[in-house]
Formats: C-alpha cells, sequence, structure tokens
C-alpha cells in the first residue's frame, strides 16, 4: 500500500474520507491505495493521486514505512511526502476532502495504520 500526505504551504495536509463500502468506513485518511504487481511505489502513488484526487505528482519523498497488524492480516504502508503537485484536488471517488492543520490531526479518526506517519508528521 501507498501514502501521499499532501502538504500545502500553510502546514495544512489533505485527508480523504472513506466511502461507506470500504473497511474503516467513515474514517479519514491520507490519499493512496494498492501497488499493483510490477508497479514501483512512486508510480503507485503517481496513479492513485491522479485517480482518487486528479492531480499530477511532481515532488513527493519517502517519509515513513511500517507494517500494521490488523486482525484481517498485515498491510506494508509506504507513506510520501508529497510537496508539489499541478492541479486541485477534488474528490474523483465520491469521497469527503479536508485540509487539516498538522497540529489538529490527533482530533481526526484514522485507522490505525496511519497512526505512525500521522505521529511522524507532528515532529516533523
Amino acid at each position: 500500500m501507498v501514502a501521499g500526505i499532501l502538504r500545502g504551504a500553510d502546514d495544512r495536509v489533505l485527508l480523504g474520507q472513506r466511502l461507506a463500502h470500504k473497511p474503516h468506513a467513515g474514517m479519514w485518511e491520507f490519499p493512496g491505495g494498492k501497488v499493483e504487481v510490477g508497479e514501483t511505489a512512486r508510480a503507485a502513488l503517481r496513479r492513485e493521486l491522479s485517480e482518487e484526487l486528479g492531480i499530477g505528482l511532481i515532488l513527493a519523498s519517502p517519509f515513513h514505512h511500517h507494517v500494521h497488524s490488523y486482525t484481517t492480516g498485515d498491510i506494508a504502508l509506504e507513506v510520501w511526502l508529497v510537496t508539489q503537485w499541478h492541479g486541485e484536488p477534488v474528490a474523483r471517488e465520491g469521497q469527503a476532502l479536508v485540509w487539516v492543520n498538522t497540529l489538529e490531526l490527533g482530533r481526526w479518526a484514522m485507522p490505525a495504520a496511519d497512526w505512525p506517519a500521522r505521529d511522524l508528521l507532528l515532529t516533523y
């Protein structure tokens, strides 16, 4: 899995709300998704940001990588810090989007797999 922390010049980050038919429905997450077979993490991030948000990736750097164990299985999550993109993020899959000040991230219900990156971002 890959996720992108879109960080604006005002130090806010973009969260998307998980749809009702997906696990962790209603929770907020950093945009991203599955890495396809034969795809690099950067390529997957580029594809996911285009599919979910309609934006083009310009500049991203690896931020955090970890494996989280849910009762349903393990998720390896590679998180990237995205600092430049072209276009305005729009909810192409019907999800709600919100820009959040990094200091307020702890107030948003997020899947446990996102917690390590969220917590690291607070000290970044």
